[in-house]
């Protein structure tokens, strides 16, 4: 029987963080070839970490990440790409806010996987993402900011609830 790791599959961690998936594919026998990632503690980590993997820094939206994503997949053909998009729009525990601009970065994931055509992907990301409510594209002006006023009092209504949840704590 072949085994299917004796074709080196080449991975793309997008949204990588320290590092911690590209860990698991590294140790399952896969080469990742890079990470891209814009928070500069977790770029330090993953580049320690995975000395092996090209990290590609700097914002998923840009043009120029879009281009060196692009080049990889020129000079090594991506076969996974993995990743674990920002939760902080969907979770939960969160204000589940839809004008958060990082809820909105999951769509740069499925762009990526729809430029590059990877044999499989894998995306993580927290359970509120699947009850995430999506905002129209055309959403008009007076409509947003009715949006943005709703979900300011109720940002302060979770804050008031933890504030006096960890005061109650203290005593």
């Amino acid at each position: 029987m072949n085994d299917p790791r004796q074709h080196q599959y080449n991975v793309l961690d997008l949204f990588s963080g320290a590092g911690g998936l590209s860990l698991g594919f590294e140790q399952a026998g896969f080469s990742v070839a890079a990470g891209v990632e814009i928070w500069e503690p977790a770029i330090q980590t993953y580049v320690r970490n995975h000395p092996r993997s090209k990290m590609i820094n700097g914002d998923i939206r840009t043009g120029a990440v879009k281009q060196q994503i692009r080049a990889l997949h020129e000079e090594k053909p991506i076969d996974i790409v993995i990743g674990g998009f920002p939760c902080q729009g969907f979770s939960m525990a969160g204000n589940r806010d839809p004008l958060d601009t990082r809820s909105q970065l999951y769509q740069e994931y499925l762009n990526v996987v729809a430029e590059l055509k990877p044999v499989i992907f894998l995306m993580e990301n927290v359970k509120g993402l699947k009850s995430m409510k999506v905002l129209p594209p055309n959403l008009p002006k007076r409509e947003l900011d009715r949006l943005r006023k709703g979900l300011e009092k109720m940002q302060r209504y979770k804050d008031l609830k933890r504030y006096k949840r960890t005061r109650s704590n203290q005593f």
